[in-house]
């Protein structure tokens, strides 16, 4: 059997064989396939495990037959596993190697930047496509099923730009935007799972908002003719739902000629990224605005700031477009440093994962929470900086405790249990009564559903009793934001059990 690596790779370059081998004829016609992502498509799909270890066989063999060093051959599974790309991208890119080049792009890690891997990358992919893409076996195998994934899954978000647009009609009339623009942000932001609906319909909301307050910038500029042009153009091209064109325009427009029309122009650039519903093209630009900037603080703590800013904001809005931009700005932050900083980078990364993956409803941005709480831990030690390390601990069980909600079994939820436990050696409750309250309560919403799988009574009132201690001195700490629902739900799982 294929190490679990190469089956994680397998199944990604299973996934890139068949939207490349599907027929992108009537997703390109609906203009709705930039909008759907990869594992939109998985989920409507019947496993195709026989293409999977086929395919994994013969990327080991490829592997060994371009005689890479044991290191490099070990990462290239990794990388392929981690450079997910959408299906639009897929059908846009086309062939082997424009497909390895937007890959390639994807990947963040520094591990996978050096020229080495990304060699050993490009010469092992483009390999396996340009064989695979050539068998008339392997795309008759593939493209019906992935027909109809992509077809479902197109269906699927055709609904739900329907009822984001039904919603947020009356927030667009009250704002004077058009419905032709509504729906171009709907299609935008339209969720493929139904847990980040709610997430989608705020963004298009404060989207919506977002023309608003271009347009009235161009109301505002008559007294400055040169940004008044500047600003209406952009508008005019927003009208016609020439986004990414407006979007050219500003781009191109030429910076540090006059202090204040370079941040009228950044905000428009942030705002124009909003309405592109691209949080990575925004996070670019904070970067480079901050690279022409002076740091008296210091580079870490200018971006830890801005990307603080972006968080608060995206969790408070419910936001997913503002927590990305903090996903961006994290990972930057990660890759700058080292020693300390490098850890409070990684915490920020993590709880940005976190949060995400919550409102998204994405088990797989929870496994890189997990990881990157665990990283975090690993480089703190609990002697010399306890406090630290138990925070970190804490996050850690959090992100654990969320993939296990949404995982069948019960090792995830005892393992965050366990994690919490270690934390609260260290947080107790005379020295720290809140911060202990916080992972208590944490742990007993744990056990809550640790209880409900195992049918376990005494579990559950011990998580009840758990709940009700940290809600009470979060209350009287004037602590406000513990959930609503925890109480209730362990005394369901009690009325179940009893």
């Amino acid at each position: 059997m294929a190490p679990t690596d190469v089956l994680h790779a397998a199944n990604t370059l299973v996934g890139l064989l068949g939207v490349a081998s599907a027929n992108p004829g009537a997703a390109t016609a609906s203009g709705a396939l930039a909008a759907l992502s990869m594992s939109e498509v998985w989920r409507r799909l019947a496993p195709q495990t026989d293409a999977s270890n086929r395919l994994a066989d013969d990327l080991t063999a490829e592997l060994q037959n371009h005689h890479l060093p044991t290191q490099i051959r070990l990462l290239i599974p990794q990388m392929i596993a981690k450079a997910a790309l959408t299906p639009a991208q897929i059908m846009d890119a086309g062939q082997p190697d424009p497909i390895c080049t937007a890959m390639l792009a994807q990947l963040t890690d520094p591990a996978h930047k050096s020229p080495k891997a990304r060699d050993g990358f490009q010469r092992v992919v483009t390999a396996v496509l340009t064989r695979y893409l050539a068998d008339p076996a392997t795309r008759g195998t593939l493209r019906p099923a992935f027909d109809a994934a992509i077809a479902a899954a197109l269906q699927h978000l055709e609904q739900q730009v329907d009822l984001i647009a039904a919603r947020a009609r009356d927030e667009a009339q009250r704002l004077n935007v058009q419905d032709a623009m509504l729906l171009t942000l709907a299609r935008l932001y339209a969720p493929g799972a139904p847990a980040s609906f709610d997430a989608a319909l705020k963004s298009v909301e404060l989207a919506l908002d977002t023309v608003a307050r271009m347009n009235a910038r161009e109301t505002a500029a008559h007294s400055a003719p040169e940004e008044g042009q500047v600003i209406a153009a952009i508008n005019q091209l927003n009208a016609l739902g020439q986004l990414a064109e407006a979007d050219a325009v500003l781009a191109a427009l030429p910076r540090g000629i006059d202090a204040g029309l370079d941040a009228l122009l950044h905000n428009i650039s942030l705002d124009q990224a909003r309405l592109l519903a691209a949080p990575d093209r925004a996070a670019d630009r904070i970067l480079a605005d901050l690279t022409r900037q002076a740091h008296p603080a210091g580079q870490f703590r200018s971006l830890h700031d801005v990307w603080e800013g972006w968080y608060d904001r995206g969790r408070a809005q419910g936001a997913n477009f503002d927590l990305n931009v903090a996903l961006h700005l994290a990972r930057v932050n990660v890759d700058r440093t080292k020693g300390v900083q490098h850890s409070q980078a990684l915490a920020d990364l993590g709880i940005t994962q976190h949060d995400l993956g919550e409102q998204e409803g994405r088990p797989d941005r929870l496994k890189q929470s997990v990881a990157s709480f665990r990283a975090v831990v690993a480089a703190v030690k609990p002697q010399s900086d306890p406090e630290a390390w138990a925070d970190a601990m804490t996050n850690l069980g959090m992100a654990l405790a969320a993939l296990g909600a949404r995982e069948s079994g019960t090792s995830r939820l005892e393992e965050a249990v366990k994690t919490f436990r270690a934390a609260l050696a260290v947080q107790t409750r005379d020295r720290v009564p809140l911060d202990w309250a916080v992972t208590w309560g944490n742990m007993g919403a744990a056990l809550t559903l640790l209880a409900d799988r195992t049918d376990d009574l005494p579990l559950a009132r011990q998580a009840l009793q758990q709940v009700q201690e940290a809600e009470a001195v979060l209350r009287d700490g004037g602590h406000q934001t513990w959930p609503a629902d925890r109480i209730p739900r362990a005394q369901a799982v009690i009325a179940r059990l009893s």
